[in-house]
């Protein structure tokens, strides 16, 4: 299982290295490259004999490649949860916070607009 590295390329105090015991392979690329898997550009990965916990790797802000099919369905139900409430509610905070969650939802999960409005409007009434 791979781990990659989105902000900066691996090295000293950037990856969890009290699991050095389950590290494979450590690979850092010359420039940054598109990763299908993650759907995103990155400096380089860490191939991990088993997995340290997602805590670990989060703290060093590594990668995982996450399901797609699994998440965006999760995705799309909460945003349109939040869409209905905005509608309800007509308060700017509640529309601010829609479109947060949806520009997260783009940037770090690389999905497109039409992604997240297609996976959206499947839980809107």
């Amino acid at each position: 299982m791979r781990s990659y590295a989105l902000h900066r390329p691996i090295g000293p105090f950037t990856w969890p290295s009290e699991h050095h015991d389950k590290v494979a392979e450590i690979v850092n690329w010359d420039t940054m490259q598109y990763v299908p898997e993650i759907r995103r550009s990155a400096f380089g990965y860490i191939e991990w004999t088993e997995l340290p916990p997602m805590a670990d790797l989060n703290r060093y802000e590594l990668m995982v490649p996450k399901e797609q099919d699994e998440l965006l369905p999760k995705i799309g139900r909460a945003l349109a949860m939040m869409y209905e409430r905005a509608c309800e509610s007509g308060l700017e905070g509640d529309q601010e916070q829609l479109q947060r969650s949806w520009e997260r939802a783009r940037d770090r999960y690389g999905y497109t607009d039409e992604q997240i409005g297609d996976a959206m409007y499947e839980f809107l009434d």
